[in-house]
């Protein structure tokens, strides 16, 4: 991955959304294995978790506040969410975030 400096909130909105999909993934997913990927595509930062869980709760049932912090912590930073069902079982979380008008660290 080519080296970016990353302010300060773009940083911790990253890092707590990141944290939510890991443990959105072990508790209420009840995941065994996790995969992370990180990549650069098309000017955003790629994070990708995803598990080998249960799955993305039926639309209106999930009563915790998981999933929408992931929405607001990536609308907050002008990124994006993407939540897919994995073939075979489990959910992967992407989060794409952009990294226009950023210099590359030397």
């Amino acid at each position: 991955l080519p080296a970016c400096e990353l302010g300060a909130d773009t940083r911790r909105h990253v890092f707590l959304a990141f944290k939510e999909a890991i443990n959105n993934a072990v508790k209420h997913a009840h995941a065994s294995e996790l995969r992370v990927a990180f990549a650069v595509e098309a000017g955003a930062l790629i994070i990708e978790v995803i598990d080998n869980g249960t799955g993305l709760p039926q639309a209106g049932t999930s009563a915790g506040n998981g999933l929408r912090n992931l929405r607001d912590r990536m609308a907050a930073i002008g990124g994006q969410l993407a939540l897919q069902p994995t073939p075979g079982g489990g959910t992967t979380v992407r989060l794409s975030v952009p990294l226009h008008g950023l210099t590359p660290l030397a």
